[in-house]
């Protein structure tokens, strides 16, 4: 199946878990960020998951899961353990996240329509000393967690990122919907084993 134009795909390859998938990877400035994905799920296979990470030190993300039930939103941080699951009526659905360096943590957060967003699980802390890092690596990651060979694929549209601190100063770049302050550079990654 062809993908949309304007859209990135992930295809969700085997790995033991969202940490080791395939990612395509930004590095968004501080102090203050709020990442905003929208993700069509549609085309995960039962195993599959996908979704938005961080990965600074720890690593937390919020995703879609599919099983032969249905989809699930889940949340996840590595420090903790703790996994933190909603169902879901539909497989597209925006994830966020808001950053602050200098507490050095990020909130995950969910909505089905782009504009009211709902908490989901507990604020992920980006690092252990705030002061040693300036930004933080956000991640899109599709993979197969599940056993045999999965084969499906997240698409996501809209990886935007604003700075609150700018106010309305962000503009976009590239065709996937990145946005930036002007004067900032971007870094985006080529999703891994493309």
């Amino acid at each position: 199946m062809q993908k949309p134009a304007g859209l990135i795909r992930l295809d969700a390859v085997p790995a033991s878990a969202p940490r080791y998938a395939r990612t395509f990877t930004e590095y968004v400035l501080g102090p203050h960020a709020s990442v905003r994905v929208r993700l069509d799920a549609a085309g995960l296979e039962p195993g599959d998951l996908a979704g938005l990470a961080l990965s600074n030190s720890g690593f937390g993300w919020i995703g879609v899961e599919r099983s032969a039930a249905g989809y699930t939103l889940a949340q996840f941080d590595e420090r903790t353990g703790v996994t933190t699951r909603i169902p879901l009526v539909t497989p597209r659905v925006w994830l966020r996240t808001d950053c602050d360096v200098t507490n050095g943590t990020g909130r995950f957060s969910h909505s089905a329509d782009g504009a009211r967003y709902a908490d989901i699980g507990s604020p992920h802390l980006l690092g252990d000393d705030p002061t040693t890092f300036q930004s933080i690596r956000c991640s899109l990651f599709a993979c197969h967690v599940g056993s045999g060979a999965g084969g499906g694929h997240a698409d996501f549209d809209a990886f935007l990122v604003t700075w609150p601190q700018e106010g309305s100063g962000s503009r976009p770049i590239g065709e996937a919907g990145l946005t930036r302050p002007p004067g900032l550079s971007s870094r985006g990654r080529r999703p891994r084993g493309r």
